[in-house]
């Protein structure tokens, strides 16, 4: 059981991870999309 726990904890952090970095490449992509629309402004 206690084996079960800490897999549970490594499967839920590396979604945490995927989130962040998806959540980061989104930011990344819309921060870029506003500086080309700054730039043709």
């Amino acid at each position: 059981n206690r084996k079960q726990m800490s897999i549970i904890k490594v499967v839920l952090e590396t979604i945490q991870q995927l989130v962040k970095d998806v959540a980061d490449n989104d930011l990344m992509r819309i921060i870029q999309q506003i500086e080309m629309i700054m730039q043709y402004a």
